[in-house]
């Protein structure tokens, strides 16, 4: 029985795709470098090196405005609010462990690891606390988390349509079937690209982007070109159909911060990152829940909570809620504007950030 031969191919395939992603993993380095600066932690916090994007200090005495991306996002999400931003604030984006240009860290990609993390690389960049922290949906929960336990390291909290405790602290029943399910594509996603099959989906959805005739829906063409076939394979398994929303417009990314995420979406440490930061999920929100609710009384610093138009009431209570953790505290609805607020209407998010940093403590650091 020539059984063998089966094996023999999966064995050389798996081998030439093992090979192929090496390459391209190589060739990708070179055509896009870090668009910002890569800064190694200290060994004692895992020797890894983070990505960031840093603006100067414009002038005056705004304190740092940091950002926080979204789930399986990274510091290009924030450009077209960054850029504005720094007109008036210095700034700090940076790609977590894992995501963006970042090296992997240490597992699981716990809360606690996280801030660390961030705290870490915001003391090796010489930024100075308190901060301004703005946290996009999965990124507003880590900035709420970091608040709770560094109180007296923030300035302000503009938190963009951002994950609340409530829904993941103990999830009904087809939240958990969102998480299995996103944590176990997430996890066959981390062997794809490690055998190149996710490079081959991304090869051949650019090559159909190429060969689609004048005139036809540029929109569709720019998500082919990056490669979301794969990423929107592993994040409809997180999402449900209603939640389609949700899915990065990347239409609305300048061409230079586009062109890169083709390849920063097809390496293993991507989605072994994005599998670990979904498993603990339910373990960080539980975790921001009983910090918040321990605490005596509201934050002083100045928080805004901005909201994609047409929020349920169960979630417009949610976010009531989060804008009370401040004494300061209110909360706007975005109108006309989905999950991406960021990309979508940049323009809010910076009037926010603005508002909030004129707010700010007189004695804020300077740059």
């Amino acid at each position: 029985m020539n059984w063998w031969w089966p094996v023999a191919a999966l064995t050389a395939a798996a081998s030439t795709g093992a090979a192929c992603q090496a390459v391209g993993e190589r060739r990708d380095r070179r055509r896009f470098p870090p668009a910002g600066t890569m800064v190694r932690l200290p060994r004692a916090q895992g020797g890894h090196a983070l990505h960031a994007v840093v603006t100067p200090p414009p002038g005056g005495r705004a304190p740092w405005v940091v950002f926080e991306a979204a789930l399986g996002a990274s510091a290009l999400s924030w450009v077209l609010v960054q850029r504005q931003v720094a007109a008036f604030a210095p700034t700090v984006a940076y790609d977590r462990a894992g995501m963006g240009w970042s090296e992997p860290g240490p597992m699981p990609r716990t809360g606690a690891r996280v801030i660390a993390d961030l705290r870490a690389l915001l003391r090796e960049l010489s930024v100075p606390p308190p901060y301004i922290l703005a946290g996009h949906s999965y990124g507003g929960l880590l900035a709420r988390a970091f608040a709770a336990e560094f109180p007296e390291e923030i300035a302000g909290l503009v938190l963009v349509d951002a994950a609340a405790p409530e829904q993941w602290t103990a999830p009904a029943s087809h939240d958990r079937l969102r998480l299995r399910v996103g944590r176990h594509l997430c996890r066959r996603g981390v062997w794809a690209a490690r055998l190149g099959v996710a490079r081959a989906v991304a090869w051949l959805a650019t090559r159909g982007a190429e060969r689609r005739p004048p005139g036809s829906d540029p929109e569709r063409d720019l998500h082919v070109r990056a490669a979301r076939g794969v990423v929107t394979a592993v994040t409809m398994g997180i999402l449900g159909r209603s939640d389609r929303g949700l899915l990065t417009p990347v239409h609305n990314l300048p061409p230079e911060a586009r062109r890169p995420l083709a390849a920063l979406w097809i390496q293993p440490k991507y989605y072994a990152a994005l599998a670990s930061q979904i498993e603990v999920l339910p373990a960080l929100a539980a975790e921001v829940a009983a910090r918040e609710a321990a605490r005596k009384a509201p934050l002083p610093a100045p928080a805004i909570v901005l909201s994609a138009a047409g929020p349920t009431p169960a979630r417009v209570a949610e976010q009531e809620r989060a804008a009370a953790l401040s004494a300061r505290g209110r909360h706007e609805i975005v109108a006309e504007c989905g999950h991406w607020i960021p990309l979508d209407r940049p323009d809010a998010v910076v009037a926010a950030i603005r508002e909030v940093a004129a707010r700010a403590p007189a004695n804020s650091a300077r740059g």
